[in-house]
């Protein structure tokens, strides 16, 4: 921080509310501002269940993916018990009244149904079937009038950036046939380091070989469908009301969705 000047120093709690205040320096120098401690404010729901494949036998690389209603800044990832496919893990209430969760299947690509109970101090999910939709990886852009795009075979990296911004940098090639192709590399940055109001901004950067068709995404609305930041885990972004550039040629698209789908590498 800037020396000779008294900063705030907020603690936000997982609901997004500023739950400490305090009048900081000002510093000339490095300082240790010691053991701050922070009441708890929020209340929590515990889930619990086991997670199976279509086999209906436990599943051994794969997670939950969790969260309440009231919670507006993404899902709450599980962790599975490998040896029989149980979980357990506590997330935050915020005033819910709804608890949701997806199961994924990492092994064979494959998640549950979202299934939603009312929530309480503990709830039991059962079994979780993760055999209803099938999960891949890969680049969808729908158009204004209906049509669609599909780019097979993306990934993504998370890193975080100078000051503690969060970075998911995607990869995905688009092989056009005849020598024409494009890589894309697609960044989402979060600049508000703030989980409770994200600030997304995007950048697309493109290696071309031949002469293909292909496309550069503006800003739009970014929505993380499933959020997570480890090797292994899945992570969908959705941007709504995008403006495409179709390149060569420029033309313009407006009210376009793209959705992300990847796993962490």
């Amino acid at each position: 921080m800037p020396a000779n000047e008294a900063p705030i120093f907020e603690v936000l709690n997982e609901c997004g509310d500023v739950v400490h205040t305090e009048n900081i320096g000002p510093f000339s120098s490095d300082t240790d501002l010691g053991i701050i401690s922070v009441s708890w404010t929020s209340d929590w729901v515990e889930i619990s269940g086991t997670l199976l494949n279509c086999d209906q036998n436990p599943v051994s690389n794969g997670y939950i993916s969790a969260r309440t209603n009231a919670v507006a800044f993404g899902n709450f990832p599980v962790q599975i018990n490998p040896a029989d496919g149980s979980f357990s893990g506590i997330i935050t209430n915020c005033g819910s009244t709804e608890v949701s969760l997806v199961g994924y299947d990492l092994n064979a690509l494959k998640s549950s149904l979202t299934l939603t109970k009312p929530v309480s101090a503990q709830v039991d999910f059962g079994n979780v079937v993760a055999c209803d939709n099938q999960i891949v990886p890969g680049i969808l852009i729908e158009f204004e009038n209906g049509t669609q795009k599909w780019i097979n075979n993306a990934t993504v990296t998370f890193d975080t950036a100078g000051a503690g911004i969060k970075v998911f940098n995607f990869h995905a090639f688009d092989d056009q046939g005849s020598g024409n192709s494009v890589t894309y590399q697609i960044a989402f940055l979060d600049w508000n380091q703030n989980p409770a109001n994200p600030l997304w901004g995007t950048s697309t950067t493109t290696t071309i070989s031949g002469q293909p068709v292909y496309y550069i995404i503006g800003a739009g609305d970014v929505e993380i469908v499933q959020q997570g930041t480890l090797p292994g885990e899945l992570v969908i972004f959705k941007n709504t009301n995008a403006g495409l550039r179709e390149e060569p040629g420029g033309a313009l698209f407006n009210n376009c969705t793209v959705t992300i789908t990847a796993i962490i590498q």
